[in-house]
């Protein structure tokens, strides 16, 4: 059984997905276009929390079904 490490500093685009009520698609492509806040390990993505939220405070995400 593989055990799940929860860094209160830093979480997995899964665990985003779910806190954050974000889709896994339109997360993983703001990722790969640099818009945010994430560190690689290896082939793991990590967001740090605060930059994190920061980024969604500022409101620099495309609302969900509004794209041009």
């Amino acid at each position: 059984m593989k055990t799940t490490h929860l860094n209160p500093r830093q979480i997995t685009i899964q665990q985003a997905v779910e806190v954050y009520n974000m889709s896994e698609e339109t997360l993983r492509g703001y990722i790969r276009r640099g818009l945010v806040p994430h560190r690689r390990v290896g082939r793991r993505i990590y967001l740090p929390v605060d930059q994190f939220e920061a980024w969604l405070s500022r409101g620099d995400v495309e609302p969900q079904g509004e794209r041009a």
